[in-house]
């Protein structure tokens, strides 16, 4: 009896296999029927045998032997085995349990036949090939359609969380700015009163960090907006945007960590023409630039502590330099030059494969309870709603750079 008749005549027994091969792959199919384990399974049947009666050329043969079957005309309906592998995928099922389907299916059937094949012969082994190659073929639809699904699903996924994220940027950017504004009457009412004057440093640095919460409070906002419409067109000159936000960044620096940013505070800085990037947007993505690369070190000192019963206790346990400099003309800007700010650090730095992906959205190395994975994607993404971009480099044991290249509002200024 050939194969494909076989096969037919046959069809409900093999069924019967694949259900019950369905049922043991543990919880994924608990609570699914009967038609659901099953899904393709016949229809997938009925096309292996159909492909088996099909006439076939040896170069045609020898062509889907090799994996090189003509593609699937565009005007005709997806195949069975194609839409198995996006309902399996849209199941919850891995791709190892849709496959071993395929695999169960193929034993069931090879197994069955012999039971009732006396001695083989040549059509017997061709009849074995092509009932292969075709269910390779299904196999490999399966595959391709299961793969684009969870594809989707995680583009899904991803769209999906970053609208909640502006929802909640929204709603925490406005009751930040309600929080504040009580805050900044207060210290305007202690500022008019005369203060002792140890305590006019403190109030003015608070005033500082107030305003940066607001700057804050208005980029939270900013992020629920469309990226076409929530660029700034502020200008930022680099000298004077770090002598007021200086403060912050000592503070939030762990102990033993050394900050050096002379360069900001230089005649070559005061020279540097304003950057396109409101003081605010760049207060955020710098600081999270400083912050990320304190921790790092952090962590790396609290793994292994290299300094441990050091004679000098103010020594230093890591380093951040804070750089800016021009960056030679490039069109892609829109201007004659652009200035190159860079957060270096020389803690652990990271491997490759981190570092590529550092930037994505929800990618973190922290614990869940330590880091959303949005930091270093909110500084990418606020530098280049900019018109700017974020380099990154790292080499482990040697230390992390981010750059960013900021486009200038402005012709280059020599110092006089």
């Amino acid at each position: 009896m050939r194969l494909s008749a076989f096969i037919l005549a046959n069809m409900e027994p093999i069924l019967r296999d694949w259900e019950d091969f369905a049922r043991s792959l543990g919880d994924i199919t608990s609570s699914m029927d009967a038609a659901a384990l099953r899904d393709h399974a016949e229809l997938i049947l009925q096309a292996v045998a159909a492909d088996m009666e099909t006439a076939q050329s040896p170069a045609q043969q020898k062509a889907k032997s090799l994996g090189k079957a003509p593609a699937r005309p565009a005007h005709l309906p997806e195949s069975a085995a194609t839409s198995h592998g996006g309902v399996r995928a849209a199941e919850g099922f891995s791709l190892a349990q849709m496959v071993s389907e395929y695999r169960a299916l193929r034993a069931s059937v090879l197994r069955r036949w012999a039971e009732v094949q006396s001695t083989p012969d040549t059509d017997s082994y061709r009849e074995l090939m092509r009932f292969n190659e075709a269910i390779d073929e299904a196999l490999a639809d399966s595959i391709q359609t299961y793969s684009h699904a969870v594809d989707q699903m995680v583009v899904s996924k991803g769209r999906h969380r970053m609208e909640m994220l502006g929802t909640v940027s929204a709603g925490l950017g406005h009751d930040m700015a309600n929080v504040l504004m009580p805050m900044r009457v207060c210290l305007e009412t202690l500022t008019d009163k005369r203060l002792p004057p140890e305590s006019v440093p403190v109030v003015d640095a608070l005033r500082r960090a107030v305003a940066h919460l607001g700057g804050l409070a208005d980029g939270l906002r900013a992020l629920s907006m469309d990226p076409e419409n929530a660029a700034s067109p502020d200008s930022t000159a680099l000298h004077g945007w770090w002598v007021s936000a200086i403060s912050p960044f000592t503070w939030a620096l762990p102990k033993g960590v050394r900050l050096h940013a002379g360069s900001l505070d230089s005649d070559a800085a005061k020279a540097l023409p304003p950057v396109r990037i409101p003081a605010h947007v760049l207060m955020q993505a710098v600081f999270n630039l400083v912050l990320n690369a304190g921790q790092a070190i952090g962590k790396r000192e609290a793994a292994s502590p290299r300094h441990a019963g050091r004679a000098d206790a103010d020594e230093p346990i890591g380093n951040i330099w804070i750089t800016a400099d021009l960056e030679p003309a490039s069109p892609s800007y829109g201007g004659p030059r652009a200035v190159r700010l860079t957060v270096r650090d020389d803690g652990p730095g990271m491997d490759e494969s981190t570092a590529a992906r550092c930037t994505e959205a929800f990618f973190t190395t922290k614990t869940r309870s330590l880091g959303t994975g949005l930091g270093l994607y909110l500084v990418r993404t606020a530098v280049e709603r900019h018109g700017g971009r974020l380099l990154v480099e790292s080499k482990i044991g040697e230390g992390t750079s981010f750059t960013l290249l900021l486009p200038t509002t402005a012709a280059v200024q020599r110092p006089g």
